[in-house]
């Protein structure tokens, strides 16, 4: 199963109203051979955030960060880190999540 697959099925949406998830959030995360983690995932941008939903950005970027967290260790090849998936960039689209 493909890393983001693998992390998607550890989102859990915040309660927020539908507004909240046209908010798009973009995280940076590196992972070590085994699967674990490096560092923390590492925020890089939101898309979607107007004057309306801005209350809701926050609980969002967490939300994306606490399925990257619940789903360590990944399982992925370790003959592929190196130069493949040792680190890469998840985006976290709540519409489009099933």
């Amino acid at each position: 199963m493909a890393a983001a697959g693998q992390v998607k099925r550890c989102y859990r949406s915040p309660h927020v109203p539908s507004v909240g998830r046209q908010i798009v959030t973009h995280l940076r995360v590196r992972y070590s051979a085994d699967g674990m983690l490096e560092e923390a995932p590492t925020f890089l941008s939101q898309e979607g955030v107007t004057a309306e939903n801005q209350a809701y950005a926050l609980p969002m970027a967490q939300a994306a960060s606490m399925a990257v967290l619940r789903c360590t260790p990944l399982r992925l090849p370790a003959k592929l880190h190196r130069g493949g998936w040792d680190h890469f960039d998840l985006t976290f689209s709540p519409n489009t999540l099933v």
